[in-house]
């Protein structure tokens, strides 16, 4: 398995494609009409977005996505609220689509220096590798996934079986996943 960023803008393109609407209204469309995600949407908005800081407290403001080519970045390029994610959690939980399945199956062994980098980041155990979604090898009805950028962090993460979700969103760049797995592990502990 490697995590790669430009498979998925090949992949963001071939949708855009495939739909003829080229990848940004066809995933703003998804969002918003087959998940029901209304506060979530492709690109950024200076009206609605926080602005990022660096290490240094420098003002970063927002990225700017150029949206004429219909080619996404290798982030996916999405804005979500931290309510919209846990609702996208719960339907992942629950199986709302018959697609997430799919995701949610093991398709690759994580065996690389990426990987590696993720475990070390996450202070997870070892990691399976579903369809976007980093599994944990000991039990793969734990699902996470955690993405930055120069300013931004962030993580959502879930136990199926224990239905909780953990979700971690930062204008600063940090180690979300290790706070994420904190939080979910501490979650699932307290529950029964």
């Amino acid at each position: 398995m490697e995590y790669s960023n430009y498979g998925f803008t090949l992949l963001g393109y071939a949708v855009g494609v495939i739909f003829g609407e080229g990848y940004w209204n066809a995933m703003d469309d998804f969002l918003s009409n087959e998940l029901g995600l209304k506060n979530s949407y492709t690109g950024t908005s200076p009206e609605k977005n926080l602005h990022g800081f660096s290490k240094r407290n420098k003002n970063c403001g927002n990225y700017v996505f150029d949206k004429s080519p219909n080619i996404p970045s290798g982030e996916g390029d999405i804005s979500a609220t931290a309510e919209d994610l846990l609702a996208y959690a719960q339907m992942n939980m629950h199986e709302e689509k018959p697609y997430f399945a799919l995701c949610h199956k093991k398709h690759a062994s994580a065996q690389s220096m990426l990987a590696s980098l993720l475990v070390k980041a996450s202070g997870a155990d070892e990691i399976d590798m579903g369809l976007g979604w980093m599994l944990y090898r000991s039990n793969n009805r734990i699902m996470w996934h955690s993405g930055d950028s120069d300013s931004f962090s962030s993580y959502l993460g879930f136990d199926k079986d224990k239905k909780v979700a953990a979700i971690v969103l930062s204008n600063y760049k940090m180690n979300t996943p290790k706070i994420g797995v904190s939080i979910l592990e501490s979650l699932r502990n307290r529950t029964v």
